[in-house]
């Protein structure tokens, strides 16, 4: 039940309790006697300021609750124990006197606007301290009232403002003062219980609460309204409003949209976006409106620009640049803009509208970056860019960009010194390098196996080797024979490497030939020809060559590349030796040979040789002999060479082709042959009789010195056997004798190799025996029992055959089979007579 309709009866209510009296009429007031009688205890009266909470004055709570439970009576002021302690909302009481009229005028019922809070009434303004007094008359004590002002609670939000204003204070000291009377005090006990039923009556709005806004912007609040009935929320521009209502607490929650908040969170944003405002519109039970204006605050709202960088691509112009872009995304659309921080090496990065970045390292760095002992980190320099949107979102992206090596080749020159004395070669690498940095110098292996040495200042010694100074010194030795080469590299540590070849002349070495002689000298006593061999030493291992005159004083010389030499006499030369009494002189003859290493090394030897005179004996041949190696697998060839000696070194011819018992030969003159079997004899040689004899055959080779000496040489040479053909086209014939059962036949067979072919076969089957001759007749005879089974009535097939196997051998391991068939001839069977 609404409390507008127990308000009109108060007037009643406390005529009845006796009350009448103070209320209606217009007291006299006693106010406190100053002097030194007064008593020492004077309660104040104060109503708490309009922006302070007081501590049992929460900001928000049941206010609805604290205003039903009523303070205690104040104590009297002639009590020196009462306790003069208040509580933080200040009571306004007063004393009324008994001469009070006690009828009271009758009060209109007055419908007032909440005043403004902004606005201080005279109620909330702090009183004197006023004492009762006591009077000569007596006097009816009315029972203290106690009028609730609240004082308004502090709040940052703009509080609700009342349009129309009405000073209570003068509406009821208007209603409560009879004409021509004199006007009742500010502090009229009747004034202020008519003020509380003229604030419940008229629906006064409390201060409203408003509370910041949470993580999702939401903002809520309340506003206590008595006998609040419904409510309606109008006029918000940047949300929604949802109002609910519960007792006298109308609550609401305020949702900005996502644009509004948005636009408060701008970095240059006007205050008005960043607050909203409505008017709560409340109905109480009575039909009474009260509007309240709320004022919230729009808590801003803004996605971070999300930014992807792309992979950073070096610049394929060998300057360093390295390019890249970062690509952003703003969630709410919002334009970006871009700043760079330094790098942290010094590099220079810039960045245009659209976001591609170019980073130039410094040189530097790029140097820094191409040394040998360079880290990761001296290889990529990094650097920051910041993405703001101008709504509070900054996104900061660390960018790592590689650092491009650069350097300067060491610039390097070679200065070489040879000896006229020594074998070695000195020399200097001259090496600068641009950048400054230390040098450092190896040496590689030389072509020809020279060794090369080089210190850390790029002096270095080549020494040739033993061979390359020997091969330098050859008479055919080409310029790259006179030379060497060797490659010097100069290394800078920071990837700077110049490689150089260096070419030094090798000075040539040799040792000439020494110990010329001649050895294996014979003349030969029936031509005269004196052969033999001049040789020498070389401590180079050098080869030699041989040069001599071909003529001499008394004949001819021919000395061959290894120094093997003919010297032949002319006849007369001869003639003279073999004169009776001829002189020393004319037994010999001398050449002079020339020994040269190739190498510049020569050396002279003087040759004498003996003359052998006319009409000496000539020797045969001796001490022949041969070599034969193994037949042809396909042909049956058989290759081989005849040798001898002659004693007086006449030179050899041999001979003696022509047909063998099994074959031919042929015979060339410096002793070889060629053996060819007959198909005849290498079949002979595969019979599986055939003797050691048919397995060879021997030829006779005739050596020959030319002056009638000779030698007969006997060769034995293997024959291989041909391929062997077996035995084909296999067949029988056979006839049965129906009274003995006998059964005779013949097998027969061709060869093609013409050979005789024999025949074997089995002697005992299971059901007979037989008899095969090598010629291939065969005489076959059943046993009682075959040939009784065979004639059983219903004998079946098996029963009236039977088989046996011949074997055709051709002698020379080529072997046939073939299986031979039978008919066994039955016997009558054997019939009983009863």
């Amino acid at each position: 039940m609404g409390s507008s309709k127990h308000i009109g009866r108060i007037g009643a209510l406390a005529f009845a309790l006796g009350v009448g009296i103070g209320i209606g009429a217009t007291p006299g007031v006693a106010w406190a006697d100053e002097s030194a009688d007064s008593a020492p205890s004077k309660p104040s009266v104060s109503a708490a300021t309009a922006d302070s909470p007081t501590a049992d004055k929460p900001a928000r709570g049941n206010r609805k609750a604290q205003r039903a439970t009523k303070p205690e009576t104040g104590a009297d002021a002639g009590d020196a124990d009462a306790d003069t302690s208040k509580p933080s909302r200040k009571r306004w009481q007063r004393t009324v006197s008994d001469d009070a009229p006690t009828t009271a005028p009758k009060l209109e019922r007055l419908r007032v606007r909440t005043p403004d809070p902004d606005v201080e009434s005279e109620s909330a303004t702090a009183a004197p301290t006023v004492a009762a007094a006591t009077v000569s008359t007596p006097v009816v004590t009315a029972p203290t009232v106690t009028a609730d002002v609240d004082a308004p609670e502090p709040d940052t939000v703009e509080r609700a403002s009342a349009t129309t204003r009405v000073r209570l204070v003068e509406l009821l000291t208007s209603g409560l003062t009879p004409k021509d009377a004199p006007s009742a005090p500010v502090a009229s006990p009747a004034m202020w219980v008519l003020a509380a039923a003229a604030r419940r009556q008229l629906g006064q709005a409390e201060p409203p609460v408003v509370n910041p806004p949470d993580v999702t912007g939401e903002v809520t609040g309340e506003v206590v309204v008595p006998d609040a009935e419904t409510a309606v929320a109008s006029g918000p521009g940047k949300g929604t409003v949802v109002v609910s209502v519960d007792g006298d607490t109308v609550s609401f929650t305020y949702n900005p949209t996502k644009q509004a908040r948005h636009a408060a969170a701008a970095a240059d944003a006007d205050p008005e976006l960043k607050s909203d405002s409505f008017v709560l519109t409340i109905t109480d039970s009575a039909g009474s409106v009260t509007t309240v204006p709320i004022t919230v605050v729009v808590a801003p709202a803004n996605a971070a620009p999300v930014v992807r960088v792309s992979r950073p691509t070096m610049s394929p112009f060998g300057d360093g640049e390295v390019r890249l872009s970062v690509r952003v995304r703003d969630a709410d659309g919002d334009a970006y803009t871009y700043s760079l921080s330094p790098t942290a090496k010094g590099g220079t990065v810039v960045i245009d509208e659209v976001g591609h970045i170019s980073y130039m390292p410094t040189a530097a760095a790029r140097h820094a970056a191409a040394a040998a002992d360079a880290t990761e980190a001296d290889k990529t320099d990094t650097f920051e860019v910041t993405v703001t949107d101008g709504y509070g979102g900054v996104t900061v992206v660390n960018i790592t960009v590689p650092i491009k090596p650069d350097n300067v080749d060491p610039d390097v020159r070679v200065r070489t010194r040879t000896s006229l004395f020594s074998p070695t070669v000195t020399g200097v690498v001259i090496a600068k390098d641009p950048n400054g940095d230390p040098l450092t110098y190896e040496v590689g292996d030389t072509n020809k196996g020279g060794t090369v040495t080089i210190d850390e200042r790029g002096r270095f010694t080549y020494t040739p080797s033993a061979a390359a100074r020997h091969a330098a010194s050859a008479d055919n030795a080409s310029q790259l024979d006179k030379q060497d080469s060797f490659v010097i590299t100069v290394t800078d540590d920071h990837g700077g490497i110049t490689k150089t070849l260096v070419t030094v002349a090798i000075k040539p070495a040799n040792s000439a030939p020494t110990s010329p002689s001649v050895k294996d000298v014979f003349t030969n006593p029936n031509t005269g020809v004196v052969t033999g061999a001049v040789t020498a030493v070389d401590a180079d291992g050098d080869s030699f060559t041989y040069r001599a005159a071909t003529k001499t004083r008394k004949g001819t010389v021919a000395i061959a590349e290894d120094g093997t030499f003919v010297y032949t006499p002319s006849d007369a030369a001869r003639a003279q030796a073999s004169r009776p009494f001829a002189p020393r002189s004319a037994k010999f003859d001398s050449f002079r040979v020339t020994i040269d290493d190739g190498h510049g090394g020569t050396t002279a030897l003087t040759v004498r040789v003996g003359i052998a005179p006319l009409g000496g004996e000539n020797q045969a041949p001796v001490d022949g002999t041969f070599t034969a190696g193994e037949p042809n697998v396909f042909t049956g060839k058989v290759t081989g060479s005849v040798t001898a000696t002659d004693p007086d070194q006449d030179p050899l011819s041999y001979s003696g082709s022509g047909l063998t018992a099994k074959g031919s030969v042929v015979v060339d003159a410096d002793g070889t042959f060629t053996f060819t079997p007959n198909a005849a004899a290498r079949h002979q040689a595969g019979a599986d009789d055939a003797t050691e004899s048919d397995k060879q055959d021997t030829f006779v080779v005739t050596a020959s010195d030319g002056f009638g000496g000779t030698l007969a040489i006997p060769v034995t040479v293997a024959i291989k056997p041909s391929a062997n053909r077996a035995p084909s086209q296999l067949s029988y014939t056979s006839s049965t004798d129906e009274v003995t059962g006998l059964v005779s036949g013949q097998v027969s067979g061709k060869d093609a190799d013409g050979d005789l072919l024999t025949y074997q076969g089995t002697t005992v089957t299971d059901k007979g025996s037989v008899v095969v001759t090598s010629a291939g007749a065969f005489s076959y005879v059943p046993t009682d029992a075959a040939r009784a089974a065979a004639g059983a009535p219903k004998a079946p097939l098996s029963d009236k055959r039977d088989a046996f196997v011949v074997t055709v051998d051709d002698g020379h391991g080529g072997t046939s089979t073939i299986t031979v068939r039978v008919t066994i001839a039955p016997t009558a069977p054997v019939t009983s007579v009863l």
